[in-house]
């Protein structure tokens, strides 16, 4: 459930007075008190000033809902949102997290250009900003490395793991469209559009790469997990490590026993009702690829750097 929030300004006897308008140039310098009313929580009285956009160094875009409805719900505070502007369509929303100012952000749709869209318009009004977070869900290979060297530690990425970008691929980038499926070029090697951070985004995830950055980090993670489990009444809870099932790569989640459906017809094809179906009701376990480390982590999460891909076609296959 989303927080609703009234823009309320209270004098030093307590009586409530609506604040001016504030332009959009330069936010007012009116004191508010920012009121949750949905979650069943106290008021979080903020008296400081809102800051102008240009005290804004960080800014965070989420693409679907409910990503950033969990990024709101983890900020320590949050301001009003900022006045209507007829330039601009975007709502942003200006809120305090881990003691820095941060603009909070989703495009009006889905896709790359609207992700371009609301990053140009970001940098047009938070000209300041040197920092910015894409910050969502997404799939993972299941064990990192996936081609380890002699002697290195494999470790298994699953659900809940937080993984942080080294560098971002495109990889529908040359992309080919064959008789047997879409094949993607080799976007480790070079052959992709493989997108590097900048300096400062550099600097930060080399600073996590150490051990002791890392287990800091991962502390910070894991306290403010479990607040956000507690101020949320469970909605951010882990599911539990029977939810987190991993299957061998080249086994197709659909009917396997004949239906009259589009799964009976070839090997790969899988009918819309397979794709609304649980895995534990149409998926043979004998099939799963079990290592136990779900159940000794017990939805403790951990933290991983490397490189991430990204595209406007959702990837669904253990095998590309």
């Amino acid at each position: 459930m989303a927080a609703k929030f009234s823009l309320v300004a209270r004098d030093s006897d307590g009586i409530s007075w609506v604040p001016p308008p504030l332009t959009a140039q330069r936010v007012g310098r009116a004191k508010f008190a920012v009121q949750d009313a949905d979650l069943g929580q106290k008021p979080k009285r903020d008296l400081r000033e809102v800051p102008t956009y240009d005290k804004f160094y960080f800014a965070i875009v989420c693409a679907l809902q409910l990503e950033y409805n969990a990024v709101i719900r983890s900020v320590d505070y949050q301001w009003p949102t900022t006045p209507f502007d007829p330039d601009d369509p975007n709502v942003y929303t200006l809120a305090k997290m881990g003691g820095r100012n941060v603009v909070i952000a989703r495009p009006l749709d889905v896709g790359p250009g609207q992700a371009q869209s609301i990053t140009e318009a970001l940098r047009r009004k938070f000209t300041k900003v040197a920092l910015f977070l894409v910050v969502g869900i997404c799939g993972a290979v299941p064990f990192f490395p996936a081609q380890p060297d002699p002697g290195h530690v494999v470790r298994r990425i699953i659900l809940g793991d937080v993984i942080i970008s080294s560098s971002i691929a495109q990889y529908l980038y040359r992309g080919q469209a064959r008789p047997d499926g879409f094949q993607m070029r080799n976007i480790l090697n070079g052959n992709g559009w493989v997108m590097q951070p900048s300096p400062r985004a550099k600097a930060l995830a080399q600073a996590l790469e150490g051990p002791n950055w890392l287990d800091i980090a991962k502390k910070n993670m894991l306290h403010n997990l479990m607040q956000l489990q507690e101020n949320q009444h469970g909605v951010y809870m882990y599911p539990g490590a029977e939810r987190d099932k991993l299957y061998q790569a080249s086994y197709v989640h659909k009917h396997h026993e004949a239906q009259g459906c589009a799964c009976a017809k070839y090997e790969h094809e899988t009918c819309d009702g397979a794709m609304r179906t649980a895995c534990q009701d149409i998926c043979d376990e004998d099939r799963l690829i079990i290592d136990g480390e779900s159940q000794q982590r017990g939805g403790s999460p951990n933290i991983y750097l490397g490189a991430m891909a990204s595209g406007d076609i959702v990837m669904r296959s253990g095998e590309l």
